[in-house]
């Protein structure tokens, strides 16, 4: 399932403030099999929300705004989403005690840690959720109410299993190079990523499956060939220059911890150790539920 993100203010088109709140929601739907299509940035104006969320719709079923839920008049994101999905301002019950306006058209979802209320928009099978733009009141808002709520609308109907491990000691191009086969053999339903970082690489391996209740099968899918890549490092291994880089290479689990705190060769009879080690403890699942 797939979802589009518009964070709203003027702010954040100057710089003064940074949007955080769009990474946190792809890192807390991406375990589920969710992921973001697209995340826009638009200006406190009318027509710009407006315009932003009639293309997140073409894109996705999903809309996630965050910000421009204030009582001050900048504050414009309830008015134009009257426009787009009916309604009027009035006073909720359930926001009376903030003395806040909401639309008519939405279902409130009362801000437990905050003044804004949220507000669940749904038309035509497609939901849109505004959020506040205030980081701490988003993050609790949206994973103990808002998430659990498009989980239970938008049922999953696939699974996806990420694997993630980290190689030091290959530039990013010489990686690429020593894997280029395996990627070419790897079926349509799975994906790897390079992260490069300085010092280090971050793969990222994905797989995916149509069929939920095939969770293993993305499982398996998502599983690096690690013999396939100590064959590899093996081949590059020629002369004591080589010999003593490849004793520099350490393998790290997702977390950047250093596996037993050892050094494994790809020569010394560790290549086929040192990647059984990388796929017992460097492949770890992000992954709940």
């Amino acid at each position: 399932m797939q979802v589009s993100i518009i964070a709203i203010g003027d702010e954040l088109l100057i710089g003064q403030v940074v949007d955080t709140n769009s990474g946190m929601i792809s890192r807390e739907i991406n375990p589920d099999g969710w992921s973001v299509r697209s995340v826009r940035v638009v200006a406190d104006d009318a027509d710009e929300i407006k315009r932003a969320i009639k293309q997140a719709f073409d894109e996705t079923d999903v809309v996630l705004t965050t910000g421009g839920l204030g009582p001050t008049k900048d504050d414009i994101t309830k008015p134009t989403l009257c426009e787009l999905f009916g309604g009027e301002l009035v006073y909720d019950k359930a926001v009376e005690a903030n003395v806040l306006e909401v639309p008519s058209s939405c279902r409130v979802i009362q801000n437990r840690v905050g003044t804004a209320p949220l507000m669940w928009f749904e038309k035509d099978g497609k939901v849109l959720v505004s959020m506040p733009g205030v980081p701490f009141e988003t993050q609790e808002m949206f994973c103990t109410e808002v998430f659990p709520m498009l989980k239970h609308r938008f049922p999953r109907k696939d699974a996806l299993q990420h694997r993630t491990f980290i190689v030091i000691g290959y530039s990013e191009s010489v990686l690429a190079g020593m894997l280029d086969d395996y990627e070419k053999a790897m079926p349509g339903n799975v994906h790897l990523a390079y992260l490069p970082k300085p010092g280090l690489i971050r793969l990222r391996l994905t797989g995916t499956d149509t069929d939920a209740s095939r969770h293993g099968g993305a499982k398996r899918q998502a599983r690096v060939d690690t013999r396939q890549i100590a064959d590899m490092q093996r081949r590059q291994d020629h002369g004591a220059d080589t010999w003593r880089h490849a004793a520099r290479q350490r393998l790290y689990d997702g977390d950047g911890r250093k596996l037993y705190g050892r050094q494994y060769s790809a020569r010394d009879n560790a290549g086929g150790r040192q990647l059984r080690l990388l796929q017992r403890f460097g492949c770890q699942l992000c992954q709940r539920g």
